[in-house]
């Protein structure tokens, strides 16, 4: 399974974990700001765990490193049956990649 994920991916992601604040609206429109970590990141985005669900196509907001903020597209969200306390969360930035882990 995991040869179909890397033919799939644009670009080349690399397992990190980096603290990251998300901001943003829920599945049913309420605002919220989640304190998290990414599992994974590329050069145009991350997999980032979350507790909450959110809508495929919404824009949230991210924050890390006190130096980087951007607008990321929602492209995916399941959740990991071995982790029910969390959803993963595939974002892909529309704004901003200066400062990004990866350049």
């Amino acid at each position: 399974m995991e040869a179909y994920w890397k033919i799939k991916r644009k670009e080349q992601r690399v397992a990190l974990k980096v603290p990251v604040l998300l901001l943003g609206a829920d599945a049913n429109g309420d605002l919220f700001e989640e304190n998290t970590y990414t599992e994974d990141v590329s050069k145009t985005g991350a997999l980032i765990l979350t507790k909450h669900i959110l809508p495929i196509g919404c824009t949230i907001f991210l924050k890390a490193f006190k130096r980087f903020e951007s607008s990321a597209k929602v492209r995916m969200i399941w959740r990991d049956h071995r982790n029910q306390d969390y959803y993963k969360l595939g974002i892909e930035f529309e704004g901003n990649k200066e400062n990004w882990i990866i350049h």
